[in-house]
């Protein structure tokens, strides 16, 4: 904040929840109230404008287990209130307003610290992800913890599952009170909100192991190595220079994948990037396949030292597919440069280096397009990424796919959803991880025997316009901290001198994290050197408050399960026929045939729908909007197919019945 004497003013960065006008006509309510005369309105405005503070915005695109969980924050929060409208004793709402402040707490170390707490191996069972990420029936997915016991207890970590634990006792003592209802949804509500946020802490380890995938295989980087880095960028929308309205609407978008190069050159990382632009294609798994070996022959090109890569990208369905993953030794073969691994990130954990590039070409897309050029077509991007010497770094080709996928190339992978990493052995054999570097890896059994179809090269990508050098054939990536600068958002402690350089910083994913907030257990620590370097203080520990005391860590006597952090299986619940019937005269609704369903206010609905006084629906009938989306999408496809006549939709609503019992079988025969 800069005063008018030149002197510099630094204050802490603020967040208003309102904008200017609204504090406005707030202020002037309440001068308004006590009969105060204020200053003009502009005078107003004037004063907000001089005082700088960030403007809240809405967020898009968030994580949704990290969201759902903190929405399990927010509902246990308001069960509590809920709770206090129902008891007159003082001292029990004084237990409340201690909970909620534990919650809160709570919430704030999933946050921050407990990134910073985690470790490939720690005494706590809670911060060990050797531990935490072994799959306890499967030997091949350990990592033993010999070395160490898990002998100690986080008092951070206790702090969510102990005040739930109270929050349930106490609404046990409300019975009576409450009504049985509303003390039933209770419960099932705070059980439901605690599952979620052990996910999103779930989430965040997994999320941490697989990161450090990623920075592990950079820093072990040699000159014959490469890691290949892919995505699939939203469509792009047709730009004119002059575009008239009837030209704006019902547009298609023109589909483009990119794939970022990251090798090393000395001790220096380097980065190249090859774009596909596509017309009309199925994104899915055969596109890739023919993508990435048009990639791996022009890396061999022009890269003739690179002689083997590490593929990596997000879960969607193209990559995370068998296969894809049963075609990469034939790609290998073909290309001559080896497909050694192939990692995963997090699901919804995925962004990388392909973002930052998609945003570069994006605006050189724009930029030609301010210059009065148009980019109708997938021809017109190449042309305009390319005009003025391209992109630094950046390569683009007009490509057409020509054969689709083989009907019978139907690679089968039993429980393919929850592995990580793979790994492609010389005899090109697959080799699988639930979580990097967790076990010596399981070899994947195949159960349909179509190699023919991966090692015969029938798949045809048809090269329109072919890569062409940018005047900067490759960019660097440098990411040094300074002491001042740009701060990494993702909880890091490092700075950095520019944006570019704290952004690759993020995209290579080699953070930093120091604890916000000490455990009691390392203000002991603290207290015990500050005793053993000056013996004329005296260790007392009995300043400690009783909370603290009482929450120190310590020996566990009930420690987290063996692999309480992978992912969970499904669990298979069939709907009641009650829930059946609602949800079919909700969907087959006259009104609602044309018109997109809200399912929020529908979740909502069955939790106070009423029969005679009587609730529909029991708690553990309630549903998740995804498990409407689900049961409608099937009702959905169904009826594209066939007549409205009731005896095709009563067939829908079997075949829906006879699905939902062969999930259950699997499930069964799978456990």
């Amino acid at each position: 904040m800069h005063l008018q004497s030149g002197e510099l003013v630094t204050i802490p960065q603020v967040v208003r929840t309102a904008c200017h006008s609204t504090l406005v006509q707030i202020y002037q309510s309440f001068c308004e109230e006590t009969d105060f005369i204020p200053l003009s309105r502009a005078t107003l405005f004037r004063i907000l404008s001089t005082c700088p503070a960030s403007q809240r915005t809405n967020l898009k695109g968030l994580d949704n287990l990290a969201d759902d969980g903190a929405a399990g924050f927010e509902t246990i929060v308001g069960i509590l209130k809920i709770m206090e409208t129902y008891t007159p004793d003082n001292d029990t709402i004084s237990q409340f307003k201690e909970y909620k402040e534990n919650l809160h707490a709570a919430k704030l170390y999933l946050k921050t610290d407990f990134k910073a707490h985690l470790k490939q191996k720690d005494n706590c069972a809670d911060h060990c992800m050797n531990y935490a990420l072994s799959d306890p029936t499967n030997q091949n997915l350990q990592q033993t913890c010999n070395d160490h016991t898990h002998d100690l207890k986080c008092d951070r970590c206790e702090l969510l599952p102990s005040t739930v634990l109270e929050i349930k006792r106490q609404l046990e003592h409300f019975e009576g009170s409450i009504p049985s209802d509303l003390q039933s949804d209770m419960h099932a509500d705070i059980e439901s909100s605690y599952e979620k946020i052990m996910d999103w802490k779930r989430h965040v380890v997994r999320t941490i192991n697989q990161d450090k995938c990623r920075s592990d295989m950079l820093k072990d980087l040699t000159p014959e190595q490469a890691v290949l880095v892919m995505d699939w960028a939203m469509k792009f929308l047709p730009m004119s220079y002059i575009e008239k309205q009837s030209e704006w609407f019902g547009q298609k978008g023109i589909n483009w994948h990119v794939a970022v190069c990251i090798y090393k050159v000395g001790n220096e990382l380097k980065n190249r990037s090859f774009t596909h632009c596509l017309e009309s294609t199925k994104q899915d798994w055969n596109a890739v396949a023919q993508l990435l070996e048009h990639t791996l022959h022009t890396l061999r090109k022009q890269l003739p030292h690179i002689t083997s890569v590490f593929l990596r990208s997000d879960n969607a369905g193209c990559y995370h597919c068998g296969n894809l993953w049963l075609s990469l030794p034939s790609i290998s073969h073909r290309t001559g440069v080896l497909v050694r691994r192939y990692d995963f990130s997090e699901a919804q954990s995925g962004k990388s280096y392909c973002d930052a590039k998609i945003a570069h070409m994006r605006a050189k897309i724009r930029k030609s397009v301010t210059e009065g050029k148009s980019v109708l077509s997938a021809s017109d991007m190449k042309a305009a990424l390319d005009e003025c010497g391209g992109i630094t770094s950046c390569q683009a080709a007009h490509a057409e796919i020509m054969i689709s996928p083989s009907d019978s190339a139907t690679g089968l992978i039993k429980g393919i959803s929850k592995l990580s990493n793979i790994e492609i052995k010389d005899d090109g054999s697959l080799h699988a991880w639930r979580s990097y570097d967790i076990g010596c890896g399981q070899k994947i059994e195949i159960q349909n025997d179509h190699d023919t179809v991966y090692n015969n090269d029938e798949r045809s990508l048809k090269i329109i316009e072919d890569f062409k050098l940018p005047s900067k054939v490759e960019g660097s990536i440098k990411a040094t901290p300074v002491d001042n600068g740009f701060g990494c958002p993702e909880g890091c402690s490092q700075a950095f001198s520019s944006f570019n350089a704290m952004h690759e910083h993020c995209l290579l994913g080699d953070h930093n994290f120091d604890l916000q907030q000490m455990t009691t257990y390392d203000k002991i620590k603290l207290r015990w050197y500050d005793a053993c370097t000056n013996l004329s203080e005296k260790l007392n520990i009995s300043k400690l408050d009783h909370d603290q005391q009482s929450s120190i860590v310590q020996e566990s006597s009930q420690k987290s399960d063996q692999g309480w952090a992978l992912k969970k299986d499904r669990k298979k619940v069939r709907f009641s026929e009650k829930v059946k019937a609602y949800l079919k005269s909700v969907f087959f609704m006259e009104k609602t045939l044309e018109v997109e369903l809200i399912l929020l206010p529908l979740q909502k609905n069955m939790r106070v729908a009423m029969e005679n006084g009587i609730k529909v629906f029991a708690s553990s009938e309630y549903l998740e909007p995804s498990q409407i989306a689900s049961f409608f999408s099937r009702l959905a496809a169904e009826k594209k197919t066939q007549s409205k006549r009731p005896e095709d939709i009563e067939s829908a609503l079997s075949l829906i019945e006879k699905v939902e019992a062969i999930e259950e079988i699997t499930s069964v025969l799978s456990n």
